[in-house]
């Protein structure tokens, strides 16, 4: 019982831990403006068999 507290207890600390670190900040301002080039790509291959 007590193993099941303690290992609860530890990990909701370092997950909560881990989420403060995530948090960056920002610039003031993005500048969205300039050419964009993007490819996408996939294939899907599968069998159904309804």
């Amino acid at each position: 019982m007590i193993e099941r507290i303690l290992f609860g207890s530890a990990a909701i600390f370092l997950l909560g831990a881990q989420a403060q670190a995530a948090d960056v900040v920002e610039p003031a301002a993005y500048d969205w403006t300039g050419p964009y080039i993007g490819i996408q790509g996939g294939y899907a291959w599968g069998e159904n068999d309804f």
